[in-house]
């Protein structure tokens, strides 16, 4: 019976944001269940990017958005 109880664990991290302090939870991964295909062994996109000053990139990235997404950013 106690096979299908599944537990999430969460932790919540503390941050002060121009005066203001926020609470950002986020889910502790569970360990591997039986049959399940192992996460380490699928592919993992590489994090690419880059840090430039100012908000002119974005700006100028925001014209090739798709046109839905536009309003949001």
């Amino acid at each position: 019976m106690s096979e299908q109880l599944v537990i999430d664990l969460i932790t919540i991290v503390s941050y002060t944001v121009n005066g203001s302090q926020i609470l950002v939870p986020q889910r502790v991964e569970a360990e591997q269940q039986r049959g399940e295909a192992s996460t380490s062994s699928l592919a993992r996109p590489k994090a690419e990017g880059e840090l430039v000053g100012g908000a002119e990139d974005f700006i100028a990235g925001i014209e090739s958005a798709p046109e839905a997404s536009r309003p949001l950013l």
